[in-house]
């Protein structure tokens, strides 16, 4: 993709060696799409190419309607909007999101991680591949 754009990727708000200048203050995703405008602003010189993934793409859906223009086109792929659901199916998705959000708020980033892959039906101790899949050696 770099052979034919210029890509430009950050540490969000928080995030790796992004620092908060208050960190009692919570992030919300306006902050995280006026960062977006912010950064578009300082290295692009007209509408801007986005992919977004997961929260990443909420942040692109974000950025859409709060700065109309600033995107050409986005690709916002697996955004975490559960409120977007129908009803039977969002409570069920509100509170995988609560159980996430309650184990990192008790133990950080390392409980979160296996809440999160509890939610997706990762089982790390059983990592087994596909069974029509050839590994080479």
């Amino acid at each position: 993709m770099t052979d034919a754009f210029t890509v430009v990727t950050y540490d969000r708000r928080g995030l790796s060696r992004s620092t908060l200048d208050d960190p009692t203050r919570p992030v919300t995703m306006t902050d995280h799409a006026d960062d977006v405008a912010g950064l578009l602003a300082e290295v692009a010189d007209g509408p801007a190419l986005m992919a977004g993934f997961s929260m990443g793409a909420e942040i692109g859906l974000r950025t859409v309607a709060r700065h109309p223009g600033l995107l050409s086109t986005l690709i916002a792929h697996e955004p975490v909007m559960p409120n977007l659901l129908a009803e039977g199916d969002r409570a069920e998705h509100l509170a995988e999101l609560a159980d996430i959000q309650h184990a990192y708020a008790a133990g950080g980033l390392s409980a979160a991680f296996p809440a999160i892959a509890r939610h997706l039906g990762i089982d790390p101790a059983h990592d087994e591949t596909e069974g029509d899949l050839t590994h080479s050696p």
